[in-house]
């Protein structure tokens, strides 16, 4: 079995990058291109990623100390009773898994609580089954040829619950991940007038443009410089470059300025 602080920490880098991925795609940035580091991913996963994944941990902290209790319950149901339990348990297994297929091939757009209901009702169908093969194994009225093979597949049954769970759990850490970045970049957006700013010194025209930028020939014979360009925003510094907005930007029509940060013909200052 996999590590709890491997797996605690894979699904910290795995919320991360889709964090990441989402936000900058927001901008018209491929991730690969941003140069991010492992170690960003987690940091910047730590902060977002805490509600959910406790939740998660209380959950299955919940279900792991009240599986044997429900099973044992259950297994006491007799006669009709225990037909129904089973029939219950089998019908919300397959209308939950049903709603987790239809997350997988329909886009997330066009179903309005997919993204958090599809995870959800796949690791709710996979304990659901544990449940109830749980309990046609111990139930009296099981064949006892039944009840053998049950067992005897027992290690085998639990190992593939167990990865339909991790699915499931990384599926929902994505999901999360991914509305995270969308509603960061969103939020970015509408506040970047309100950002610190980025003025750009170069000595030769640039031809940086966007809305909200302003481009200033400067007097070159007191000035290593001779264009200075305002009205920019920093949307990230990172692997030697400038990742930088117009003050105007808007998703669809505008663009991202990338500068390196080690050209003696480029200079990058910020202000509040």
């Amino acid at each position: 079995m996999v590590a709890p602080a491997s797996l605690l920490t894979a699904m910290f880098y795995f919320f991360g990058y889709t964090r990441e991925r989402e936000f900058y795609r927001h901008f018209g940035v491929d991730l690969g291109t941003v140069g991010l580091s492992t170690t960003d991913y987690l940091i910047r996963s730590a902060g977002v990623a805490f509600v959910p994944l406790a939740v998660l941990a209380v959950v299955a902290a919940v279900a792991i100390i009240a599986q044997p209790v429900v099973t044992a319950e259950l297994a006491r149901c007799t006669g009709r009773t225990g037909a129904v339990a089973v029939g219950l348990l089998a019908t919300a297994a397959v209308a939950l898994m049903g709603v987790a297929v239809t997350g997988l091939v329909t886009p997330a757009r066009e179903i309005g609580s997919q993204p958090l209901a599809a995870p959800i009702a796949l690791g709710c169908a996979t304990l659901v089954t544990g449940y109830g093969l749980a309990l046609v194994e111990r139930h009296a009225a099981t064949p006892a040829g039944m009840r053998r093979t049950l067992a005897a597949g027992r290690a085998t049954r639990i190992s593939a619950l167990a990865i339909l769970i991790i699915i499931s759990v990384f599926w929902l850490t994505a999901n999360i991940g991914a509305d995270r970045g969308r509603a960061a970049a969103g939020a970015l957006e509408r506040t970047l007038v309100t950002q610190p700013q980025a003025i750009v010194f170069s000595r030769q025209k640039l031809y940086i443009s966007g809305r909200g930028v302003m481009h200033v020939q400067l007097d070159s014979s007191n000035s290593r410089y001779a264009f200075r360009y305002n009205g920019l925003r920093v949307l990230l510094h990172n692997a030697g470059r400038w990742f930088l907005l117009p003050a105007g930007w808007h998703r669809g029509d505008g663009t991202v300025v990338i500068l390196p940060d080690n050209d003696p013909d480029i200079r990058v200052d910020l202000a509040a």
